[in-house]
């Protein structure tokens, strides 16, 4: 079927707050966990997931994705490789079975470091995908369940006992270098330059100056109403995946003073967060994967939503998809997040649709041209990542139409009919 993709744009203006300097609606560019970034106003209409990928265990706890490759910790099954430069049908390609129960993984320079609870930190070489092999490892006092790479120091989650600090100069002979003891259990690390920041279960967001990994030195803490299991830093904001709390965003420019600015409360449990751009990407538990239009985080919206399998435990995303570890139904997810192009208004084409009034606060007036004697056409509303949202039947001759607007969330919008030969783009924003 033939289709017009209309993007719709409805802005609103969000003033800096007073007397700090930063405006609290901006982002950076960059990510800091990964090393590309992406456009996110051409999501797709509408994503789609691809085939999934079942582990023997039935299960993933935690996930890295890098190149053609998505490394997933299977607990008792270990790191599981999985081939995935053909998103249609992904494949395990290889598998190393940890000793003890594989909860997280983080790649780097070759080398997947492992967190494996009992176990401790397994450093795998991966340099051959198809072929992994443990190089080294260090037992820590407690339960190993999250990682996180900042070379040449890779720093440990360990529950009970804290975060530990290990220097991984040498894969093959890896050692603390310092601890730093949480005042709760350390479920979740995130590091960014100097500071290390931990989601501290019932003791929120902890950060902690790593300038001497020797000797880490707590600067100031923010006590969620949750319970802190993951945590992502972007710019002057990090994101706590609260459990039944949803996620709290807190300033952090000023580390020894962080404060929550918003919150989302998510309807399952977060489990975990991946902030890029303007969006987060949460694992939510029995409630699958949420996203978040989070470009204002002191007003954070869910934007769309995708039931998983199973119960979303991690997420992860690269190039243009959202990859979502799980457990309970299906190990692995794959959501494409991203269009196929659409082509830009025909000057010629165009005036078969045409917006009346640009922008809009209310309503999309439309009027239809040269489709006089069609029947059966229908235009679709869908949100930034595809889901439908608000459909309009187009009767018999009519020539023009008004959709409102007043229960659509300020954000992007795309309009899908059938009444073109050829896709066109129109921007809509509304006041």
């Amino acid at each position: 079927m033939f289709g017009v993709y209309i993007s719709v744009v409805l802005l609103a203006v969000v003033p800096p707050l007073s007397g700090r300097g930063v405006d609290e609606s901006s982002f950076p560019q960059q990510n800091p966990k990964s090393a590309f970034s992406v456009e996110f106003s051409q999501i797709s209409i509408p994503p789609y997931v691809h085939p999934l990928y079942d582990p023997p265990s039935n299960e993933a706890r935690g996930i890295f994705v890098e190149g053609n490759f998505a490394y997933l910790a299977t607990k008792n099954s270990g790191l599981r490789i999985v081939d995935i430069s053909d998103p249609d049908n992904p494949v395990q390609i290889s598998q190393y079975l940890t000793p003890g129960h594989a909860y997280d993984v983080y790649v780097y320079n070759g080398f997947a470091y492992v967190a494996d609870k009992d176990h401790g930190l397994r450093i795998l070489n991966v340099t051959d995908p198809y072929n992994p092999y443990e190089v080294g490892y260090y037992d820590v006092p407690q339960h190993a369940k999250s990682i996180y790479v900042q070379f040449p120091y890779a720093y440990l989650a360990d529950e009970h006992q804290g975060v530990r600090i290990i220097d991984i100069t040498d894969p093959t002979n890896p050692f603390e270098a310092g601890v730093y003891d949480s005042p709760g259990e350390a479920k979740g690390v995130f590091v960014d330059g100097m500071y290390l920041y931990v989601a501290d279960e019932d003791h929120g967001l902890r950060i902690v100056d790593v300038s001497n990994p020797y000797n880490p030195n707590e600067l100031g803490f923010y006590d969620t109403p949750g319970h802190a299991h993951n945590v992502f830093v972007y710019g002057i904001y990090a994101f706590v995946a609260d459990d039944n709390r949803g996620i709290r965003i807190i300033n952090v420019l000023n580390p020894w003073n962080p404060y929550e600015v918003g919150y989302y409360d998510t309807p399952g449990h977060a489990m975990a967060v991946y902030v890029i751009g303007p969006f987060a990407l949460v694992a939510d538990k029995e409630a699958g994967l949420r996203i978040l239009d989070v470009s204002n985080p002191m007003n954070p919206a869910e934007i769309a939503n995708y039931p998983t399998p199973g119960n979303a435990y991690d997420v992860w995303f690269y190039g243009s998809y959202a990859y979502v570890a799980g457990a309970g139904g299906i190990g692995l997810s794959i959501y494409n997040l991203l269009p196929t192009s659409v082509d830009e208004t025909d000057p010629v084409e165009s005036r078969a649709i045409r917006l009346l009034r640009n922008p809009v606060s209310r309503k999309i007036q439309l009027i239809l041209e040269n489709i006089i004697g069609m029947d059966g056409a229908r235009i679709q509303i869908y949100n930034m990542t595809g889901q439908l949202v608000k459909s309009v039947v187009i009767s018999r001759n009519q020539g023009s139409i008004a959709i409102p607007t007043t229960d659509l969330r300020t954000g992007i919008y795309y309009l899908k009919s059938n009444i073109l030969r050829k896709p066109i783009k129109v921007t809509v924003i509304k006041e």
